[in-house]
């Protein structure tokens, strides 16, 4: 039977507090991750429209590259790349800031 190790969560929720103390650090990790949630959801629904990315950038006016290094979060997206690509998708931005 294979042993398997536990991991000290409490461990890491104390360092990402102590990490996010630092202002540069904090911005960079809330930031890291509204870029993974947008990159998620573009392939996500690329995937439900059956459209490669090839397909997206035609109908979005972007670069082939443009869409992979956005969707595998090597590149920050603009608002105006955003736009493009709700475009592409037949959609709109829709921004809501919760509170």
């Amino acid at each position: 039977m294979k042993k398997t190790k536990t991991i000290d969560t409490d461990f890491f929720e104390k360092d990402l507090k102590k990490r996010l103390k630092n202002r540069k650090f904090r911005e960079a990790f809330y930031m890291s991750r509204l870029v993974r949630r947008i990159s998620t959801q573009i392939s996500e629904i690329r995937g439900k429209k059956h459209l490669s990315q090839k397909q997206l950038a035609y109908k979005a006016h972007v670069p082939q590259q443009e869409i992979s290094n956005i969707e595998n979060g090597k590149r920050n997206i603009t608002l105006v790349t955003l736009e493009k690509i709700a475009a592409g998708f037949g959609g709109t931005v829709d921004v809501n800031f919760k509170i």
